[in-house]
């Protein structure tokens, strides 16, 4: 039961069964908000009576993952018994709900295509204004898609400086543009809910240039791991100089060297030198300045004759960029692996 103060502090007044030490409320909250118990592992590990009193805490709320991590930390405390009172099974009830707790707060679906549904729990403060889909021509007019305020503002960075201030603990609904379209939002959203799950990278993994226009958002909000993700995506996908092209045209305006690198290792053992005439010597330097300053490895090897000389198509030009960065060859690693591994 819940009540809001003068100072906007929320006050929860709870059942006399539930009380406990103020420590053990602590390691309670850590773990509802980072499904983890890292911050009080010490004082778990070290102090039987908290891990058995958190233990009991847990079992009344119906947290058995939490349980689990008490009885590992506190080899004192008998396993079994604890097993038997709270009707457990330790192996199976160690596995996280975090996704799909989090899910329920999540107010859309990566797979649809519509503006969103209400969420199952929470109020949605947050109002991004949202282009309709390209692929659907009979929605020409922006949408709007609810989200939560304390969830993409800490998740992001974009959104911690947007709402920074006056906004951040203003309980009133505010409004904020979002770069991408409809797809792109929804996944975006469903990343900062959820992280990258099955469902984040199905979306991705199934569209290219929705993973082109991901990585763009990305680049702008500051998520670098999204980011990153949408790069390999990219770099396992690239199959001809169209794509690339595409590729390099939208690298003008985001920071990915590792996937610029790919592109211009793509079209350095893919094609002719007399197709790129003006630009050879060019993407060659790129490539080698990019690898040196990012640190992707060792001199290209993989390459081959193409660093080597200004005619000719290298050896490995029948196979794919990242079939060559792939094969074993003698030392050193080729370009693609060493850098996505340095990563």
């Amino acid at each position: 039961k819940g009540s809001r103060s003068e100072d906007s502090v929320l006050q929860v007044r709870i059942n006399r069964k539930y009380a406990h030490s103020a420590p053990v409320w602590f390691a309670l909250l850590e773990y509802l908000y980072t499904d983890s118990v890292r911050a009080h592992s010490a004082c778990l590990r070290e102090n039987a009576s908290m891990a058995s009193e958190l233990i009991d805490l847990a079992h009344k709320l119906g947290l058995p993952r939490l349980i689990c991590f008490c009885l590992e930390l506190n080899p004192e405390i008998d396993r079994a018994a604890v097993a038997a009172r709270c009707q457990m099974n330790l192996s199976q009830d160690r596995a996280s709900t975090w996704g799909a707790d989090v899910e329920r707060l999540l107010p859309v679906d990566p797979e649809s295509t519509s503006f969103g549904r209400p969420p199952i729990f929470g109020f949605t403060d947050v109002m991004l204004r949202v282009r309709p889909s390209e692929d659907e021509p009979e929605a020409t007019q922006p949408g709007h898609l609810g989200a939560h305020k304390f969830m993409i503002a800490t998740r992001c960075p974009y959104f911690h400086a947007q709402f920074a201030g006056t906004n951040w603990k203003d309980s009133r609904s505010v409004s904020a543009n979002f770069s991408g379209d409809l797809r792109c939002c929804h996944v975006m959203l469903r990343y900062l809910y959820c992280g990258m799950d099955a469902k984040v990278e199905s979306a991705l993994n199934r569209d290219q240039s929705l993973a082109l226009q991901v990585l763009v958002v990305a680049n702008e909000y500051g998520l670098d791991n999204l980011q990153l993700w949408c790069e390999q995506v990219l770099i396992d996908n690239i199959s001809n100089r169209e794509d690339v092209l595409v590729i390099l045209q939208e690298l003008d305006l985001v920071h990915a060297p590792l996937l610029r690198c790919a592109c211009i290792f793509f079209i350095l053992s893919k094609t002719h030198p007399e197709e790129w005439t003006s630009y050879w010597p060019s993407l060659r330097e790129e490539l080698e300045a990019t690898r040196l300053k990012w640190g992707f490895g060792p001199a290209i090897e993989s390459l081959g004759d193409v660093l080597a000389t200004d005619n000719g198509v290298p050896s490995a030009a029948g196979a794919s960029p990242i079939a060559v960065a792939a094969a074993p060859t003698p030392s050193p690693t080729p370009l693609l692996r060493t850098a996505s591994s340095d990563l």
